[in-house]
């Protein structure tokens, strides 16, 4: 499966920082505020989701094989975890 959803509680919000407990296990996670709905406050209950984005990786892994090759290293890094 390449998507996985979570339940996420706004626990503080200080500043540009918020921090907010991530799934059943509520484990703390620092975020910058940009990152939360705009109307969002502490207390808020979000659904979170992380998708993989597998043309992303092979996108930067071919971005940064061109600019190993142009200083001259020949370095293969398509099984890089980049």
């Amino acid at each position: 499966m390449n998507k996985r959803t979570e339940i996420a509680f706004i626990d503080a919000i200080e500043g540009d920082m918020c921090r907010v407990m991530i799934g059943g296990k509520s484990t703390p996670v620092e975020l910058p505020r940009t990152c939360l709905p705009k109307k969002a406050a502490e207390g808020d209950w979000l659904k979170v989701g992380f998708e993989l984005l597998p043309e992303m990786r092979e996108q930067k892994i071919k971005k940064v094989q061109k600019m190993l090759e142009e200083m001259g290293n020949n370095t293969d890094i398509s099984k890089s975890p980049l």
